[in-house]
């Protein structure tokens, strides 16, 4: 039943204006006054009417019974549930992602994939290309990478295809090496799987750094504490952990480089027994 000036004060005790807007619960107060000159004052009529109109449009909407929700389907569910279970798998395998084993140098024949990935999908010049190809054919020449290496073969199919690039390349020509087909797809695929199959120790790229700086009469100083910054991120963002096969030597080169700095020395001082250990760290011979 709607509200009228004649039923207002009867249906207003079943209102609850405060779930109303503030406009209405203050024209709510003003009733009492305004009423009385309903029938006297056109304007004081119209502006109740449009209250009255207004109030019952509010009320009207705040008693309209809500729709019963709709019963999910069988087939959304299961949807749902296998939406959930990707999500799920997606996050377990983003989770138990493995770094690359970590090693001390890379091997030959992974070394030389690694010169080849870095071609792959690039513009590169002819004099780019012989430069991997020519290193490919010097390590085979010494011996370095041996017949039984567990990447020979691919290395081989990598250095065949440089010479078939070449042959067709002349001097200042650019080559996109790329092969569109699938096998050539699933050879790249094969390449950047071994490329990134190991990484070399994070100690051992800093240890053959400080290599380079031991035993100069006053190193550059810039140079030094460039190092020593490296030392002490890699070891603050455990880069660098005690568990690392060379931890006790990146604290000996850290404790020499900040003696250096420190004491005005004219050359990074350090003791015989490190400086063997350093060097067979990084596969180098004992001095």
């Amino acid at each position: 039943m709607s509200i009228t000036i004649k039923n207002y004060f009867t249906k207003q005790k079943e209102i609850d204006f405060s779930n109303l807007p503030p406009a209405l619960q203050k024209a709510n107060k003003e009733m009492d006054t305004l009423v009385n000159a309903y029938d006297k004052s056109p304007a004081i009529k119209r502006v109740i009417d449009l209250y009255l109109e207004k109030l019952n449009k509010a009320v009207g909407q705040k008693e309209k019974p809500k729709p019963a929700p709709k019963p999910k389907s069988n087939t959304k569910t299961k949807k749902t549930t296998s939406t959930t279970t990707k999500s799920t798998t997606k996050a377990k395998t983003t989770t138990t992602k493995k770094l690359p084993a970590a090693t001390s140098h890379f091997t030959e024949d992974i070394r030389l994939l690694r010169r080849f990935k870095a071609l792959i999908g690039k513009e590169k010049t002819r004099k780019q290309l012989l430069g991997v190809f020519q290193d490919m054919e010097r390590r085979m020449v010494e011996q370095k990478v041996r017949k039984d290496a567990k990447y020979a073969a691919l290395l081989e199919q990598a250095h065949q295809l440089l010479a078939k690039m070449l042959k067709s390349t002349k001097e200042g020509e650019l080559v996109n090496v790329e092969i569109k087909s699938k096998a050539g797809k699933d050879f790249f695929e094969k390449v950047i799987h071994a490329a990134n199959e190991s990484r070399v120790r994070a100690s051992v790229t800093l240890l053959k750094s400080f290599i380079g700086l031991e035993g100069s009469i006053n190193p550059d100083k810039a140079k030094v504490e460039r190092l020593l910054n490296r030392l002490n991120t890699a070891l603050e963002k455990e880069k660098v952990t005690t568990k690392d096969l060379f931890y006790k030597e990146i604290k000996e080169a850290k404790a020499a480089l900040t003696q250096y700095l420190k004491a005005k020395e004219s050359m990074i001082p350090i003791s015989p027994m490190a400086l063997n250990g350093i060097h067979c760290a990084c596969g180098m011979p004992k001095k």
